[in-house]
């Protein structure tokens, strides 16, 4: 019964039988009483649900946003620091994106332009301390579009739909500076998302829509250099209507590695699930074929 932009999204629990709608998200600070309009990223840490929010104004432009905690104990929640928004909140004419749990502090990737090409952001609080983000960088190439913790350092893979390019950054713990690992793809649609860490390597997918559509899964074990792992749009025929599909998200689940694909098509077989099993040299298989349009997360793993 959900109609995007008309009913508040609801969070719900599914224990592989049956699931329950266990609260809904109400309107933001910057939404002028609008439902929410979509959940943006979601991430489990200290028995809480972190979550960023695109809100709706219903004027132009309207990105904005709010980073969300749900506490798992008591079903509370509360929103983390500063709202972001056009012309009011932390990050003027921010949208928040990925997150990660990472430092003991929550990361924020932000698209400061609102939703124009151009530099991205990345924000970082401690939950239920600051009142207030600390901006940790503000000059990437792009908006991120996917963040992760691997071997101690942030990775952040960033997107960009005009003349600039995509790229992977690396920001080293030990200094806090941030440097291109990865350059992408430009002149087109491109970004570097789904990154993802699976039997101790780092996986990104990279997604290029232009007149030579690229989809590639890349991994790195060092976190410095990132080679092909799949050549998706040549072996998987994942090219649909001139496009190719689009990434959704990347989880680990009963020691296997999966990433979502989804078309802009109505066809129910265009979308896919991708899997790989046996670890880092393992093999790649189609597992489900469907118009796939949403995130995958696992909470609980029980044998």
């Amino acid at each position: 019964t959900y109609t995007q932009d008309t009913d508040n999204p609801p969070i719900t629990f599914w224990n592989g039988t049956s699931g329950a709608i266990l609260t809904y998200i109400a309107p933001g600070p910057s939404g002028a009483g609008l439902a929410q309009r979509v959940i943006m990223d979601m991430v489990v840490a200290n028995n809480t649900i972190y979550m960023s929010t695109l809100e709706q104004t219903g004027t132009t432009p309207n990105w904005r946003g709010q980073v969300l905690a749900l506490d798992l104990e008591n079903g509370v929640i509360r929103q983390i620091a500063s709202a972001f928004g056009p012309s009011t909140g932390e990050v003027t004419g921010g949208l928040p994106g990925p997150i990660e749990w990472y430092q003991g502090q929550l990361w924020v990737g932000v698209n400061a332009l609102n939703g124009t090409d151009g530099t991205g952001k990345v924000v970082r609080c401690f939950p239920g301390i600051d009142s207030t983000w600390t901006t940790d960088v503000s000059n990437l190439e792009g908006f991120p579009a996917s963040i992760k913790e691997f071997k101690g350092d942030l990775y952040i893979g960033s997107a960009f739909t005009g003349a600039g390019s995509s790229n992977i950054y690396k920001r080293t713990a030990s200094t806090g500076a941030y440097a291109i690992v990865r350059t992408g793809d430009s002149t087109g649609q491109a970004h570097f998302g789904c990154l993802t860490v699976y039997d101790s390597e780092l996986y990104a997918v990279r997604h290029y829509s232009t007149a030579s559509d690229v989809l590639h899964i890349e991994k790195s074990s060092d976190g410095s250099s990132l080679s092909v792992d799949r050549d998706v749009d040549s072996l998987d025929s994942v090219v649909v209507g001139g496009e190719p599909l689009y990434p959704g998200n990347g989880i680990t689940f009963n020691n296997d590695l999966f990433f979502s694909f989804r078309s802009d098509t109505v066809s129910s077989t265009d979308g896919f699930i991708m899997r790989k099993t046996g670890g880092a040299s393992g093999t790649w298989s189609k597992v489900h074929t469907d118009n796939i349009n949403g995130t995958m997360a696992v909470l609980v793993e029980r044998t």
